[in-house]
C-alpha cells in the first residue's frame, strides 16, 4: 500500500466503533508481488491489511501487514497456507481492537452461506489499530479511517482479484 504503482482500492469510511466487515475472495497470486484483500486505511502510512499473496516455499498464503506512521510490520511469524479455491476474510472491531479472521470456502456447498455457517479461524493476535484515527498523538489529521477491498499487482502482469461481496456490519445488527 506504500507503493505508487498499481493500486485498486475500494472503501468505505468507517462509521462504527464495533462491527465485522466480511469478504470473500477469488484470487490465486503468482508471486509475492500480487497480493489482495481486506483493510483498514487511514492513508499510505497508516493501515492494517489481511492479504492473500504468494510465498516461495509456502505457495498461496495469508498474512497481516500493518504500517504504523510509516514503519512497515508483519506481525505473523509465519504467513498461513491456504488451500486452492475461494477464501473468506473478515474483520471484527471492538472500538481500538482488531481482530482477522479467514475461513475456506466450502466447493461442495453453498459458497454463498451466511457467516454464521462459516468456520472461522482466527489470523494473528488482536492488533491495536488507535494510530487509525484523526486524533493519533503523533501529528494532526482529518481523513477518517476507511475499511475496504484492495489489490496490488506490482509485477506489472494486471492480475485480477474477484470480490465477491463487501458485507459490512455493525455490532447492533448482528
Amino acid at each position: 500500500m506504500q507503493s505508487t504503482h498499481r493500486q485498486s482500492l475500494l472503501a468505505r469510511r468507517l462509521s462504527h466503533f464495533e462491527l465485522e466487515v466480511e469478504t470473500r475472495l477469488s484470487f490465486d497470486p503468482e508471486h509475492f508481488q500480487q497480493m489482495a484483500g481486506l483493510i483498514l486505511y487511514y492513508d499510505a502510512k497508516d493501515y492494517v491489511y489481511l492479504r492473500v499473496t504468494r510465498e516461495e516455499t509456502l505457495g498461496r498464503c495469508l498474512g497481516i501487514v500493518v504500517s504504523r506512521h510509516g514503519v512497515y510490520d508483519e506481525p505473523l511469524t509465519a504467513d498461513v497456507p491456504l488451500m486452492a479455491g475461494d477464501v473468506r476474510l473478515m474483520a471484527r472491531l471492538a472500538r481500538e481492537k482488531l481482530r482477522f479472521f479467514h475461513a475456506p470456502v466450502d466447493t461442495q456447498g453453498d459458497p454463498d452461506r451466511h457467516a454464521d455457517a462459516v468456520d472461522w479461524q482466527p489470523i494473528g493476535d488482536p492488533l491495536d489499530i488507535s494510530h487509525l484515527c484523526d486524533d493519533d498523538p503523533d501529528y494532526i489529521r482529518f481523513t477518517g479511517t476507511f475499511v475496504g477491498l484492495c489489490a496490488q499487482d506490482l509485477s506489472g502482469a494486471g492480475l485480477a482479484a474477484d470480490f465477491h461481496e463487501f458485507d459490512y456490519r455493525p455490532e447492533k445488527s448482528r
